[in-house]
This record gives C-alpha cells, structure tokens and sequence, in this order.
C-alpha cells in the first residue's frame, strides 16, 4: 500500500530528487526535465526572485513551463505565493492582492511591485499557497494552505504511479489544477499542460500526442468531451472526476469507453481541502464512510442533511481573518446537502444553491438525474427562473442527442419529471441548446 508522503517535503525538494533527465513536463514545445525546471528556477532565486525572500508575492498563471519555473523559484523562498489566472480581472486582481498583502507580481518573467500597502517581511521557509474559491456560491474567498493541507491525501510514489502522464485540464491558480500538478510530481508521473486548458479542441489532441493516460475533470467537463467525440483520442489508465457530484450515468459512460481505467470521483474543496474518494463505480458514497476517520477526516450529517467533516489538524485558513467556520468542537459545515437512502448517501446539492419555488425547496442536481435518465437527453442544466408570484420557477435547458426529435424528448423529460418528483419540481420551462456553458473551473452556471 502507498504510503503518505513526508509532510515536511516540498515542490522543490520532490524535483531536486527526482533524475536530472527524468521527463516531468509535456507541452506545445516538448518535455521538460526534472534538471531542466530546477536549474531555471536556481537561476531566478539568485537573480529577480533575491527580493522576494519573507514576502506574499502574487503570481499570474501563464505559460505552462514559466509557471512550473516560477513555483519552484518562489517555493521556500516566499512567505505566501498568491495564484491567480494571468486573465483575470485587473479589478479583481487589486483586491486579491490587497486581501492577501501581496507586495510583488510575477507576470512570467517580469516582477513589478503591487497597489497593496507594504507588508512586513517575514523570514519563515513554510511558504503558504493561496489559492482563490471557484466562487460557485459566491464571490470567491482566498484559503492560504500549507504544504501539509495541500499533500495530506497524497501519496509517495509507487511503479503504477511512475506510469502514469497527467492531462490537465482545470484552472492551475485553483485548488484543482494545483492538485493535478502536486500528485503527478509526489507520484513521479509525467504532467501535460495545454497553452489553454479550455480550449478543448487543441487540448485533447496534445494529451493523445505525447500519450496521456491519466485525466481529472468535473461530471460536466466529462460530458462535455463525450458529447464532442473526444473521449475517443484517449487511452486512459485512471479518470477522476471532482468540483461536482458525480452522477450514475457519466460514471458509466467513462467505465463503457475506459473499462480497464480506475474510476474514482473525488469530494474536495478549496477550503477543506481533499475529503474522500470513491473508486466502487457508483455514484453517492458509502456509509461505512463514517465507521472510521479516513486519513485524519471524519464524517457527520447533521438533521438538516447537511454534510458535516472534521480534520484532525485543519492548517488552512481564510486570509481575510480567522480560521475556516467551524462549531466549538471543531466540525466544519461543507455546505453540500446529502440524503442516505439505504446504505448509501447521495449528494443533493449546495445548500445555498436550492431553488425557492413558493417556500419549498428544489435541488437542482435531483431534477437533473431525473432528466439525465431520459433517452435523448445528452446533457442538462437546471435553474431558477424569477417568477413574481412564487419567487421562482423551475426551468431546464437541455441538449438532446443527434437525430433526436425535441418535441418527443420534452414530452418524456416532462412526463418523467411529473412521475419521479414533486409538483413544485417539476421544470414549468424546458428548453433545447447546442451546447451547456461552464464555468473557467469546468462546472455548470446556475
């Protein structure tokens, strides 16, 4: 079994050990080696990066070699490393940098000095990684994470591990991304990162190229890639799903194209970090989940259905102030709403995400189930629509499979809706399009 890892390792040490000529990251341009990246990264702790030495340094996400460059440069050496998307907002930049006390930009290789008010320098080693929310309820947060919250459920690498060659298709400046990069390099596995993780279209092909065998995406991204035919350029060993629940039919429609593949859905967010995972190919997760704490985790639901987790060391923090919210004896409210129904717990949705129709609530994921069971029906997004009588309505848009009629296929999505879920469930719109819109970090726009 693997074991985990040293807690008191870091991003530069796991490289520095790694072979001088062992291929760590595929891009556009080729492999880059493990030597290659180090002695890039040597060079600007001796030459730009000397000043940023005890400081919170915000760094803009580009290119995929810089970035990697730029980590290795500024890890143990800054107090905090900020990551944000180089496309960000220059507005929403200014207040995660002034939230943070970030005094320096990276911008690639160029180093200018920030609005934020000077900060005091502070000469620890430990650099803290801040990593911004996905916003999915809200305006995004920023968590400040340890090298220890961020690797606790990662392992030291093992033979099956060392074969493996990542894709990475989420947001490097997240939680997510990070997590990709972070486990392929503990695993000693190989990483490809496209020039855009979004453009799917020149992403794949890349991945298939230098020979990808690994991939994380969120259910939506998953069925996003299947409805365009590109699961098909792939040959995977191991698929992980994450950022949303994850449901039956996606799990097995990776399970028909990878049937060889490891198949685990993954619960973490950016605040907690890393809960549980799932390899049993069924979606919810089991309850003997909550016999035995999983990796220092326990699991608890409260009456109202709310999925409650208790580390036994929480080292991350809210950089606006105080520790993540927690009760007096130390439990965590995930706000994600589950429901058990025999020996199992499904997820229903975000508590604050519930449609309000008339005072009852309707999660939008259990409508979608229903919807995504109807022959035709490829994907989904539930919603509420304002209604100034009830406050909202339930509406549905749809993308119906090829050679589908949308007239039958409404007629079902209506007929089951009415047959499997409550009247004020049931969508009162239903509409068709091409395609689903998804967030930068691959979930769906309620």
């Amino acid at each position: 079994m693997p074991q985990p890892i040293d807690s008191a390792s870091s991003l530069n040490e796991l490289l520095r050990n790694r072979p001088d000529k062992a291929r760590v990251l595929g891009t556009v341009n080729g492999w880059t080696s493990a030597g290659e990246l180090v002695r890039k990264a040597e060079g600007l702790r001796k030459g730009s990066f000397a000043l940023m030495r005890g400081r919170i340094v915000s760094l803009l996400i580009g290119e995929p070699e810089q970035l990697f460059v730029n980590l290795l440069g500024l890890d143990g050496l800054a107090a905090g490393i900020l990551l944000s998307d180089a496309r960000v907002e220059p507005s929403v930049l200014r207040d995660f940098e002034h939230t943070a006390a970030a005094t320096l930009r990276v911008d690639s290789d160029t180093v200018t000095a920030t609005e934020a008010p000077e900060n005091a320098v502070d000469e620890r080693s430990a650099t803290r990684w801040i990593i911004p929310t996905s916003g999915t309820t809200g305006a995004p947060k920023l968590v400040a994470h340890t090298w220890a919250s961020l690797t606790r459920t990662m392992k030291a690498p093992t033979t099956a591990s060392a074969g493996l060659r990542w894709g990475l298709l989420y947001d490097p400046s997240r939680f997510a991304g990070l997590q990709v990069l972070l486990q392929a390099m503990i695993g000693e596995s190989e990483v490809i990162v496209p020039v855009d993780y979004r453009d799917l279209a020149s992403a794949i092909p890349l991945f298939a190229s230098m020979g990808c065998n690994a991939l994380s995406a969120t259910p939506s991204l998953w069925r996003k890639l299947a409805i365009a035919g590109l699961l098909d350029r792939l040959e995977l060993r191991v698929a992980t799903l994450g950022g949303e629940s994850a449901d039956q039919r996606i799990l097995d429609v990776l399970k028909r194209r990878f049937p060889r593949a490891t198949i685990r859905h993954i619960y973490a967010s950016t605040e907690c970090g890393v809960g549980f995972s799932v390899a049993d190919g069924m979606a919810g997760f089991p309850v003997s989940l909550f016999e035995k704490p999983l990796g220092g985790l326990r699991l608890r639901v409260r009456d109202d259905g709310t999925l409650l987790i208790k580390l036994d060391r929480m080292e991350q923090r809210f950089i606006s102030g105080g520790h993540l919210p927690q009760d007096s004896a130390g439990w965590v409210d995930t706000g994600d709403v589950v429901e058990r129904r025999g020996d199992r717990y499904y997820f229903l949705g975000r508590a604050t995400g519930a449609i309000n129709v008339g005072g009852q609530k309707v999660h939008p994921s259990v409508v979608e189930q229903v919807i995504l069971a109807v022959p035709g029906v490829q994907a989904v997004r539930v919603f509420g629509k304002t209604n100034p009588i009830v406050g909202a309505l339930v509406a549905a848009e749809i993308v119906a499979e090829a050679n589908h009629d949308t007239v039958a296929v409404k007629d079902q999505v209506i007929a089951a809706c009415r047959r499997l879920l409550k009247r004020h469930e049931v969508p009162a719109f239903v509409q068709f399009s091409d395609r689903i819109a998804l967030s930068a970090t691959g979930k769906i726009h309620r």
